[in-house]
């Protein structure tokens, strides 16, 4: 394979749009093509424009063929895209890479909407519920994060008698929950956390490891579908369970949204005793901010 042929693959090919940098020109241009868009297309100049035009969204690529010429590579294929609010959505499209020096100088894209998820209520499907509801739990954790972050560390860590001793021991149990179910979950294995600590938990310890555990989680999102929803797991025997079983993903997935409400609940209610406001965001406030709930026309 050539070396821009490679270096397009490896652009498609990738996750985390904060690693796209080194594979563009500065002055990169992005000229996207699609249903509702002008005849001129939408222009997007520079990096940090061209990186910021990702978005928060899931995007996961299939490639099915590279054409190239010169400094010209075509890519065609179908992008599979999971939004922040769990709708997700495929999308054909042929685009042309244009490089410099190895590096993308221009991106012309042209795309069109192949297939967009049930989003009407009466019609959406079981998979489209549950990346709702992770997409809310990831959203209001942050919250969560940015609250227990204020507090004084002896308020933090202060035994207060509830399922776990203190608001940081509660936290960490629900973020270890997400890891340790999503892991069984999953059907790839979860990667290596970049530069993990082995030293006391703290609330930067606690963050990192949140952005980790998303990041894994909006993959089994995006991987997930309604037949995988019947696999099983296997649930050892331990606290919580008397006998090893076999757990459905679907089961396992809707217990670890009661895991979090009933957590969440406790924290609040904790929270409001030492009167710290709790950042409690409800179901329907997250889905209007999302565009997940719409307003009635005028």
């Amino acid at each position: 394979m050539s070396p821009n042929k490679k270096l397009i693959e490896t652009y498609l090919a990738g996750t985390d749009k904060s690693k796209l940098g080194p594979l563009l020109a500065d002055d990169v241009e992005w000229v996207e093509w699609a249903d509702g868009v002008p005849a001129s297309g939408a222009i997007t100049r520079g990096k940090l424009a061209f990186i910021k035009n990702y978005g928060g969204d899931e995007l996961r690529s299939e490639v099915t063929r590279l054409t190239e010429e010169n400094n010209v590579v075509v890519a065609e294929g179908t992008a599979h895209i999971l939004k922040r609010d769990g709708r997700s959505f495929d999308v054909r499209f042929c685009d042309i890479y244009e490089l410099e020096n190895g590096k993308i100088k221009r991106r012309s894209s042209f795309g069109a909407l192949i297939k967009d998820s049930a989003w009407d209520g009466a019609h959406m499907s079981e998979v489209e519920g549950i990346r709702g509801w992770f997409a809310y739990i990831a959203d209001t954790r942050q919250g969560y994060l940015k609250t227990l972050a204020k507090l004084p560390p002896e308020e933090l860590t202060r035994d207060r008698g509830a399922s776990f001793p203190s608001l940081f021991d509660i936290f960490a149990h629900s973020q270890g929950a997400l890891y340790f179910w999503m892991k069984d979950c999953a059907t790839f294995p979860f990667p290596p956390q970049e530069g993990g600590s082995d030293g006391p938990p703290t609330i930067d310890v606690l963050k990192k490891d949140e952005t980790y555990i998303q990041a894994q989680i909006q993959r089994v999102m995006a991987e997930l579908t309604e037949a995988n929803l019947s696999r099983t797991i296997t649930r050892v025997k331990g606290r919580g369970s008397d006998h090893d079983c076999l757990v459905p993903v679907r089961d396992a997935l809707w217990h670890l949204v009661e895991e979090e409400l009933q957590h969440r609940g406790e924290l609040n209610a904790l929270l409001w005793q030492i009167d710290v406001a709790a950042p409690v965001v409800s179901w329907v406030k997250w889905a209007h901010t999302v565009g997940r709930i719409k307003d009635p026309p005028p």
